[in-house]
């Protein structure tokens, strides 16, 4: 058993370490966060064969969720018409301030004037609505729940760290709920951003 978590905790120390490595001289390696994605998954696919083995399926399936939702939000992202919108008002912001900067460099507008002219149709699209509205639902959503799972994890750690097989057991279905909430709260994402689509 002890052989077993030392061989497990090994291998994390060795994949965090080749990532902080890799992080570290900038490089963001698809393979490499594929390598330390899969070993996390069959850390705990083992885990829960040895202490809670009804829980196994549930892993996995929740595994394979979770790269389906995944893959999914890639190709919502891949549309950059929203952003394009919005390179495309900053751009005509950018080209207003231009003429207006040469308009009071030959004295033909006084700052004042400035000022009214280049506050007429600054509008962006509604994206940046939904940009304003996502980062207020992050920090009041997310905040809360990070702490909570950073809680989980560090008892989770502790019962690793010490061997202490009731722990882990009694910890692995709380793991396993965070994950199951991670994939309902990346579902729910992508539905906003289908639901925004214009």
């Amino acid at each position: 058993m002890k052989k077993t978590l030392i061989t497990g905790i090994a291998i994390l120390i060795l994949v965090s370490a080749l990532a902080g490595t890799a992080l570290a001289f900038g490089k963001k390696s698809p393979d490499l966060m594929r390598g330390i994605r899969i070993n996390g998954e069959m850390y705990m696919i083992l885990l829960s064969e040895k202490y809670a083995p009804e829980l196994v399926n549930e892993w996995k399936n929740e595994f394979t969720r979770r790269d389906t939702l995944i893959e999914e939000l890639k190709k919502l992202r891949e549309d950059k018409s929203g952003t394009d919108r919005i390179i495309q008002k900053l751009d005509e912001i950018k080209s207003k301030l231009d003429t207006i900067e040469e308009k009071i460099d030959k004295g033909e507008m006084t700052r004042e004037e400035a000022r009214r002219e280049f506050g007429k149709g600054l509008n962006f699209p509604r994206e940046r609505g939904r940009f304003y509205n996502m980062r207020d639902r992050f920090r009041k959503n997310w905040g809360p729940e990070m702490d909570k799972n950073r809680e989980l994890s560090q008892k989770f750690n502790q019962a690793i760290e010490s061997g202490d097989e009731a722990q882990i057991k009694a910890i692995l279905p709380e793991l396993l709920q965070q994950f199951k909430d991670m994939n309902q709260n990346l579902e729910k994402q992508i539905n906003e951003m289908k639901n925004s689509k214009p």
